[in-house]
């Protein structure tokens, strides 16, 4: 079985995020699963395709 686990957190360089992407396609040919367990707290707008960073 070949696993890969990463954590890629909100201060990660994006550069490297994608990095990580390409690596695991490269790797393994495919991602089987992704969890975005990511929370929001306080009132933020979030628009598509943007970083949301509550503060």
């Amino acid at each position: 079985m070949n696993v890969m686990i990463a954590d890629a957190r909100e201060d990660a360089i994006p550069v490297a995020v994608d990095a990580l992407g390409d690596e695991t396609i490269e790797r393994f040919g495919r991602v089987d699963l992704v969890c975005n367990n990511a929370g929001v707290v306080g009132s933020t707008e979030i628009t598509a395709g943007s970083r949301c960073h509550p503060g």
